[in-house]
């Protein structure tokens, strides 16, 4: 796995800033239970590297994503960052569940920030929960696929 750091945009940082922004691990991997009757649950999570910088001294240009186990990928948003896209459990090394939850990122008002700011933008994101796909393991060895959507109220 490959740990990432995220340029800091803390506005009380100091005017040296750097890339002191702890991002974590994509992938962490949890084990419950005794020797020979252990469960393993995997989780990919979103880190918010997306339009992170590049270089010291300007371009926002990052473009990161994630890629969960059904081969979709998805822009790492900043919104989404520590939020779980994937949980996969394990029984005897064999996956016997999965939980794909999509989340929808709306930007909503902003404004002009002072040039010290980065980056120069001032943006509230609102993220809501936008369907959750639970795919399960049966005697056959196909998946059960169920998936709910919520809806919300516009008012």
């Amino acid at each position: 796995p490959v740990a990432l750091w995220a340029y800091t945009t803390s506005v009380w940082a100091s005017i040296h800033k750097s890339w002191s922004s702890w991002r974590g691990y994509p992938t962490v991997t949890t084990t419950v239970g005794a020797s020979g009757t252990q469960t393993l649950t995997q989780r990919l999570f979103f880190r918010g590297l997306d339009r992170d910088r590049v270089v010291a001294l300007g371009d926002f240009g990052r473009q990161a994503s994630i890629t969960d186990s059904l081969g979709t990928t998805i822009t790492d948003h900043r919104a989404l960052m520590g939020q779980v896209r994937e949980q996969i459990t394990y029984d005897a090394g064999a996956p016997i569940g999965k939980t794909l939850s999509d989340r929808a990122v709306t930007a909503t008002e902003g404004g002009a920030l002072p040039s010290w700011q980065t980056p120069a933008e001032r943006v509230a994101y609102l993220v809501r929960p936008a369907g959750t796909e639970a795919r399960t393991k049966i005697a056959d060895g196909s998946w059960r696929v169920t998936r709910t959507e919520p809806s919300y109220d516009s008012t």
